[in-house]
């Protein structure tokens, strides 16, 4: 279910205390971001699609602020980039007749997501780009 801006910001100043707290008590940096990133994807799965935009910012702005560097784009803005991905693909298979042709249109666009997600969400982006790859019955990369 989507949530309003007003039931939006009340869950963003939930979470800023919870960023407060983290950074205050993990020591490792991958402790912090792991606690994050599955908080992060609940506020993220009840934003509405016009408004994945502005909750991107409101999370960065709240890492920037409280001194957590932001590593990679976030899920939703590397959603943003699988659908466009997704819809491209069925006329990326059919339209290459060869593997070599297939790659050189598909790999660009794979590794700019894969480069967009850093280390955050690197492995969340290459899971989806698998699906993705096994969805329209192309080769998977090695």
């Amino acid at each position: 279910m989507m949530h309003t801006r007003a039931e939006l910001e009340a869950e963003l100043a939930a979470l800023e205390q919870m960023v407060v707290q983290l950074l205050a008590e993990q020591e490792a940096p991958a402790d912090f971001w792991d606690t994050f990133a599955e908080e992060a994807d609940h506020f993220a799965s009840r934003v509405a699609p016009a408004d994945w935009d502005w909750a991107d910012e409101r999370l960065a702005d709240m890492l920037r602020r409280h001194g957590a560097p932001v590593r990679g784009a976030s899920r939703a803005t590397l959603q943003k980039h699988l659908d466009q991905l997704d819809a491209l693909m069925p006329d990326m298979v059919r339209g290459s007749p060869t593997y070599e042709l297939f790659a050189e249109a598909y790999l660009p666009r794979e590794i700019y997501i894969l480069d967009q997600a850093g280390e955050a969400n690197g492995e969340w982006a290459r899971e989806r780009l698998r699906e993705m790859l096994l969805k329209h019955g192309a080769m998977e990369f090695d």
